[in-house]
């Protein structure tokens, strides 16, 4: 397992087996300039100009993105799982969301994007989507990320 003791490499790892360092914070966090949802969120130097990339590759083909969600801290991180376990439950909690500390958000590489009328989530550090409604399958676009459309919609 690979652990960082730096917070200036993009490599990182994280997710719900796999725990970031306490207290770890990126160093080089920016707001990049797209389209945001109920606040401004920050990313990574890398990831923020890689979504502004990717913003603009979409709205060239007609699709508005939105940014939902981007770098959590670990006291908010913990606070949201906190609030999804006290309305409906830890095993709830732990399938819709990450506890502290093991939230690829953490990273500031991560985003959720609102796309009408289809709400995905895409991580650009993975470069892989989660699905959050059902009938959605991953498909490749030309920005290294993935995306998905319903089934039956496609071309």
């Amino acid at each position: 397992m690979i652990r960082l003791s730096t917070t200036r490499t993009v490599i990182c790892f994280a997710n719900k087996k796999h725990k970031l360092p306490d207290g770890y914070e990126p160093s080089d966090l920016t707001t990049p300039n797209v389209t945001m949802r109920n606040s401004t969120w920050q990313f990574r130097e890398e990831a923020a100009r890689a979504m502004e990339e990717m913003f603009a590759a979409a709205a060239a083909e007609g699709v508005q993105l939105v940014c939902s969600s981007g770098y959590r801290s670990q006291d908010y991180q913990e606070y949201l799982w906190n609030n999804y376990a006290a309305q409906s439950g830890e095993e709830y909690a732990d399938r819709i969301s990450s506890r502290a500390g093991y939230s690829d958000h953490q990273t500031g590489l991560a985003v959720d994007l609102g796309v009408r009328p289809i709400r995905l989530w895409i991580s650009i550090r993975s470069m892989r989507i989660r699905q959050r409604e059902s009938g959605l399958r991953p498909m490749p676009i030309s920005t290294g990320s993935s995306c998905a459309i319903p089934r039956g919609r496609r071309k």
